[in-house]
């Protein structure tokens, strides 16, 4: 099992280098990094939230590159995980990389500008998501709403941030009308492992029955 993670994980990683140096998919450039901000920050994702539901299905809004949909996807098989991005071109890669890397079947890549209005387009995901996955690809203005829509009953939106999460974000709740059916953000403060680069995690967890709602 740990040994089919980590070739899954190279062959996706190797595949990133290659088809990025000449299409631009990531800044990235150092094997260390590489390391560093795309597996390990994926792994922290999970880390600092895996009391979550991680086992059923992941969405990853604005996946872009693959990170960090596609290194949860093989570190959580066979839990279902959509990738979700609006760039044809990278929506290419992420299906390259899929069938490259030799990613389970339960992987699915959507070309779709995923919005409140355009939500429609993928009817399947209503309600269905245990875990919505966005770094710092939108404003919580536009998520929360999405999350919402999106989400099952104690599903959560994790939200990755470079350095502090928008203090935006708790009056944006309180300003819903109705309330938003969210629990208070929890706000992990963390650190990639190589690097040592800050990092924000923002877990926001929709209500469900057995999860009492905020007084």
């Amino acid at each position: 099992m740990v040994g089919q993670i980590l070739k899954h994980t190279v062959d996706f990683l190797v595949l990133l280098k290659q088809i990025s140096t000449g299409a631009n998919l990531t800044a990235v450039t150092a094997p260390r990094d590489y390391a560093d901000r795309h597996w390990a920050e994926s792994m922290l994702l999970y880390k600092v939230t895996q009391h979550c539901c991680w086992s059923a299905d992941l969405l990853d809004l604005g996946s872009g590159a693959g990170v960090p949909g596609i290194p949860l996807a093989i570190f959580l098989a066979p839990a279902r995980t959509t990738l979700v991005e609006r760039s044809r071109k990278r929506a290419a890669f992420l299906r390259l990389a899929v069938r490259s890397a030799h990613l389970p079947t339960s992987v699915v890549v959507l070309n779709l500008d995923l919005t409140f209005s355009t939500i429609a387009l993928a009817p399947n995901l209503l309600g269905a998501c245990t875990i919505m996955l966005a770094r710092a690809v939108a404003s919580p203005t536009r998520l929360v709403p999405l999350a919402e829509r999106l989400l099952a009953p104690g599903g959560a939106l994790v939200l990755s941030y470079p350095t502090h999460a928008p203090t935006t974000l708790p009056a944006l709740l309180r300003s819903c009308q109705p309330p938003a059916p969210f629990l208070a953000p929890a706000i992990h403060r963390t650190a990639l492992p190589l690097s040592g680069a800050p990092r924000t995690i923002v877990e926001l967890r929709k209500i469900a029955a057995d999860i009492p709602p905020p007084p």
